[in-house]
């Protein structure tokens, strides 16, 4: 018995690991202040990306237009050979407040069909074929709650909001938050 007791020691005191050296711990204090270092230099290059990137659609959408506006140029060929023109673009998105009533003003003016619905069922696993036959069914027969949700996809609503526009139709205020700007070109 006392062997087997020395014997377990011996090998639980043999996976101990070692204690790392002082060079080991120099290097790993190395490594991980240069990944610490790295990590506040990526956070700064974020933000500077950032403002850089809101500097550039200023320009692009408000700066630049204007200018050629104010010159009467709506195209200008630069030395470079570079093309430059600005073109409108259209942005929209549904005040979430008035979702169902901005619903109900797509459907009534023609444009149901840009809505998508999601319904969304929790079940167990085991529950899963019968979630597949009868989606109208499952409440009754499993006792499930299912959350119903609409959407528009924000492409598909821009793309919606240029034709509207563009055909002398407006959205309501209240229901969308539409916005139209204009983007500058460089080819």
């Amino acid at each position: 018995m006392k062997d087997d007791l020395d014997e377990i020691l011996g090998l639980a005191q043999s996976e101990q690991p070692e204690l790392p050296s002082d060079s080991q711990m120099k290097e790993l204090s190395a490594v991980i202040t240069e990944l610490a270092n790295l990590r506040i230099r990526i956070e700064k290059g974020e933000a500077l990306l950032d403002g850089l990137k809101k500097e550039e659609l200023r320009l692009s959408t408000e700066v630049v237009p204007s200018k050629m506006d104010e010159i009467g140029f709506t195209k200008v060929v630069l030395p470079t050979g570079q093309t430059v023109s600005y073109k409108p673009f259209y942005s929209n998105k549904i005040n979430p407040e008035r979702e169902p009533e901005a619903y109900e003003w797509l459907e009534e003016n023609g444009h149901g069909g840009v809505i998508k619905g999601q319904a969304i069922f929790d079940y167990r696993r085991k529950e899963r074929d019968e979630m597949l036959n009868i989606l109208d069914r499952i409440k009754n027969e499993y006792g499930l709650t299912a959350t119903v949700k609409l959407g528009v996809h924000h492409s598909t609503l821009r793309a919606l909001t240029r034709e509207v526009i563009e055909e002398g139709e407006t959205f309501p205020p209240d229901l969308f938050n539409v916005y139209i700007g204009r983007k500058t070109d460089i080819k």
